[in-house]
């Protein structure tokens, strides 16, 4: 028995998989990204991937703001805006992509927090040959490009902590 990947690749592609519950601009948005990863001569199964990803991120900000609106539809909210005199706030929302890049990098700022927080305060000498070697690992040209200013910064305490 074939796997659903197999039975049908074109299936599994973004223009036929799932964009029907989304909003044009999202589904232009899904299609630009394909196209850019088959340019890339990325493979198929990680183009699934990532197309599968990034449709479940925009769902997911979907539904974040539509609860958000479904919010001032209550009836002792509308009630309570009515007696105030309140006006609900524009929500202004970030492009996705600029959303995703914003929370990748917290995360990449984080973990390397963390490998610098592990390291000071190693002692045992399986501990620090352990966190050297994590921190041997980071690519610090891509940490400098991703981060900015605060890669570098973090590049600088992980060399300072490897030459210690």
């Amino acid at each position: 028995m074939r796997s659903e990947e197999e039975s049908d690749p074109e299936q599994n592609k973004a223009g036929a998989s799932g964009l029907a519950g989304l909003p044009s601009t999202h589904q232009e948005r899904l299609r630009a990204i394909e196209r850019r990863l088959r340019r890339r001569r990325l493979p198929e199964a990680f183009i699934r991937s990532a197309l599968r990803a990034t449709q479940e991120a925009m769902r997911f900000l979907e539904a974040d703001a539509a609860s958000t609106n479904d919010t001032f539809q209550r009836e002792e909210v509308r009630r309570f805006m009515a007696e105030t005199g309140a006006q609900p706030a524009a929500r202004v929302r970030e492009p996705i992509e600029k959303e995703t890049r914003r929370i990748e990098r917290e995360r990449i700022l984080g973990i390397i927090q963390g490998l610098i927080r592990e390291a000071r305060t190693a002692h045992a000498y399986h501990e620090v040959k352990k966190t050297r070697n994590r921190l041997l690992k980071i690519d610090q040209r891509r940490l400098r490009r991703e981060l900015g200013r605060d890669g570098e910064e973090l590049c600088r305490e992980i060399n300072a902590i490897l030459r210690a």
